[in-house]
């Protein structure tokens, strides 16, 4: 049941979720993790197709015939019309917050739910290390392996070293990935193994993968620097950089994939109180700024000078990070009396 609620997450008709979900109470599992989609369907995945000749089919079209809305074959007009009502043809979507929430619960996680890839893949939690130390948990929603793959190689090259990633089922993960997480200190956990779904639609994890957790949770961590990745041609204005939270943003090249960094990885930690250094909690508040300027204050004032010192601390940090972009991150700009980015601000769910 895994598979079919990963592959149909952002939008199938109620008919095909009722088919996906037979062995849980349905009505009750719609109530608790689906939403309305836009539009109404004009096919339906066939529920009979495994038994159908036509191996490249699997679908049956919706349409009125005799005043009544059926589900119809469009290879052998003797097949057996299935009835439909009005709302199976409305289309459902998953409701990830309510799925991911449970999923947290049941995995005794802290609640993230970042989206950072579109829907495809999300920060779902963290298991807690106590202040300011966690290990991120992901949930991939990607169906294809080539897409997956390509987004874990860049984690892993990107320097991400403890983290778990939540998958369907082994059929539809690269297998390569597992060893290639394995060996960096990450871990695969797949779904349909780890967590059952109850006929009452709530979910209960079984007893390894509870333990499996709690190891993480046991690990110690050691903050470690890292750098990005770029060419010696790359400029700041080809880097893009976004918040996610009050301790990550995340970070890409221009028609890149987007990379979660923590505070702790870049190096822009407060290693005394496990949390965002005052550089870190100033470079958010360039992301935010209009057009990433920050005016300067009265001169000679104490927050004119703080200000200065934290430029100065990000653009020290910024370079160790992309050791091979040359120039300032942050410019003065004297005539205006502002400091501003030379990098590109977004959003961290944008692609």
């Amino acid at each position: 049941m895994w598979r079919a609620l990963i592959r149909m997450a952002k939008s199938q008709p109620l008919f095909d979720w009722r088919q996906a979900c037979k062995a849980v109470n349905f009505e009750l599992f719609q109530q608790r993790f689906l939403d309305p989609a836009e539009g109404e369907a004009w096919n339906l995945i066939c529920p009979n197709r495994k038994k159908c000749s036509i191996t490249d089919c699997g679908i049956r079209e919706v349409r009125t015939i005799g005043g009544r809305l059926v589900a119809y074959c469009p290879h052998n007009p003797a097949e057996t019309r299935l009835p439909l009502r009005d709302c199976d043809v409305e289309n459902k979507c998953l409701s990830y917050k309510r799925m991911h929430n449970a999923l947290c619960k049941t995995l005794n996680l802290e609640y993230r739910g970042i989206d950072l890839d579109n829907g495809l893949f999300w920060e779902l939690g963290a298991i807690r290390h106590g202040v300011g130390r966690n290990t991120p948990v992901y949930i991939s929603y990607y169906i294809d392996r080539q897409s997956l793959r390509e987004k874990l190689k860049l984690m892993v090259a990107g320097g991400e070293k403890s983290f778990i990633v939540l998958a369907a089922d082994r059929n539809i993960f690269p297998r390569e990935m597992v060893t290639v997480l394995d060996d960096s200190g990450a871990c695969t956990v797949f779904l349909n193994e780890a967590v059952a779904i109850n006929e009452d639609t709530s979910f209960t994890a079984r007893p390894e993968t509870l333990e499996l957790f709690s190891r993480f949770a046991g690990k110690k961590t050691t903050p470690t620097l890292e750098i990005f990745e770029t060419s010696s041609t790359t400029r700041w204005s080809d880097i893009h950089i976004a918040k996610i939270t009050s301790d990550k943003v995340s970070i890409w090249l221009t028609g890149g994939t987007h990379a979660p960094f923590s505070c702790q990885r870049m190096g822009m930690e407060n290693t005394t109180k496990h949390e965002p250094s005052l550089a870190f909690q100033k470079l958010l508040e360039f992301l935010e700024a209009p057009n990433g300027r920050i005016m300067l204050p009265v001169k000679g004032g104490k927050e004119n000078n703080d200000l200065r010192k934290r430029v100065l601390e990000i653009r020290q940090t910024l370079k160790r990070f992309f050791p091979k972009v040359d120039g300032d991150p942050i410019c003065l700009l004297k005539t205006e009396g502002c400091y501003m980015v030379n990098f590109q601000r977004g959003s961290a769910s944008e692609e």
